[in-house]
C-alpha cells in the first residue's frame, strides 16, 4: 500500500512521486513507469523543485528538508533542519517556505543554508488563531502566496511581505489540504474532509465545484506546461491524471 502525499512535475516532464507510507520518493518517466527511487527516513510529505535537477522534500517528524538531485538517478545531497516540523514547501526568492502544521502553527521562511528569517503565526492573522497551516504554493507570476489552514478549513492568500490579501472559506470546503494555480491564475483547492476540488478565482471567489464525493482527496497539482491535473489520495497508490478545459 503506497501513500502518495505529494506529485510533480519536473522540466523534462517526468513525474516526481513523494511516497510517504514506504517513506520513498520515486521518478516516473512520461510513459507513467517508475524509473528509480529513494529512500528517505520517516515519513516525507511534501516537496518543491529547486532547480531543473534538484527538489526539496520536507519530512516533518524528523524536522528536516532533504535536498534531492534528479539526473539520471535520485540522489540525496543535502539536509536542513527546521525548528519545527515541516509539512508544505514551496521554493521562493531563493528561500523555502513551510508549513509547520501544529507544531506551532507556523510559517516559516528560511534561507538555503536553513537559517530562519522569519517566522509568521497569529501576530500576522487578522482574524485569530491560525491552525494547522498544511499545503503552500505560490502563483505562476510570483506575486501572492496560498496557504491552507486544515484545522479551522480556510485558505488565506498572502502578498510577499506577509500581508493578507484575502481569505477563502466555504461552507462545502472542509480540511483544505493541496493547492495549486493553473496559467490563468485561477487556484484548485483540495478538501480532505469534504472530499472534493474547488476552482476558484485569483481574487478568492468560487468559481465552480470540479469534483465531489471523492475519497480522501489529498493533493493535486497543476501541470506547468500543459493543462493537466494530477491527483492524489489518502492510502492510495493511484496518481490520477486529468485534463482541464
Amino acid at each position: 500500500m503506497c501513500h502518495i502525499s505529494d506529485v510533480i512535475e519536473l522540466h523534462d516532464s517526468r513525474l516526481f512521486l513523494v511516497d510517504m507510507r514506504n517513506c520513498k520518493v520515486k521518478m516516473f518517466g512520461q510513459d507513467y513507469v517508475c524509473q528509480n527511487g529513494l529512500s528517505l527516513p520517516a515519513f516525507p510529505w511534501n516537496a518543491c523543485v529547486i532547480s531543473n535537477i534538484t527538489v526539496a522534500v520536507t519530512v516533518p517528524q524528523k524536522r528536516t528538508i532533504q535536498i534531492v538531485k534528479t539526473g539520471k538517478g535520485v540522489n540525496k545531497v543535502g539536509e536542513i533542519t527546521t525548528r519545527f516540523m515541516c509539512w508544505g514547501i514551496a521554493y521562493l526568492n531563493d528561500q523555502f517556505v513551510v508549513t509547520t502544521g501544529t507544531d506551532g502553527n507556523y510559517i516559516l521562511v528560511l534561507n538555503l543554508n536553513g537559517e530562519e528569517m522569519r517566522c509568521i503565526g497569529s501576530v500576522n492573522y487578522q482574524r485569530g488563531q491560525p491552525s494547522q497551516p498544511s499545503y503552500i504554493t505560490t502563483n505562476r507570476s510570483k506575486t501572492a502566496i496560498y496557504v491552507t489552514y486544515e484545522g479551522d478549513h480556510r485558505l488565506v492568500a498572502y502578498s510577499l511581505g506577509w500581508d493578507i490579501l484575502f481569505t477563502y472559506t466555504d461552507q462545502d470546503m472542509r480540511g483544505p489540504g493541496g493547492v495549486d494555480t493553473d496559467r490563468e491564475g485561477n487556484i484548485y483547492l483540495c478538501g480532505y474532509q469534504s472530499n472534493n476540488l474547488q476552482q476558484i478565482t485569483s481574487d478568492g471567489k468560487l468559481i465552480k465545484m470540479l469534483l465531489t464525493g471523492k475519497s480522501k482527496l489529498l493533493r493535486h497539482q497543476c501541470c506547468r506546461n500543459r493543462e493537466r491535473l494530477f491527483l492524489t489520495y489518502m492510502n492510495s497508490a493511484v496518481v490520477e491524471v486529468y485534463h482541464l478545459q
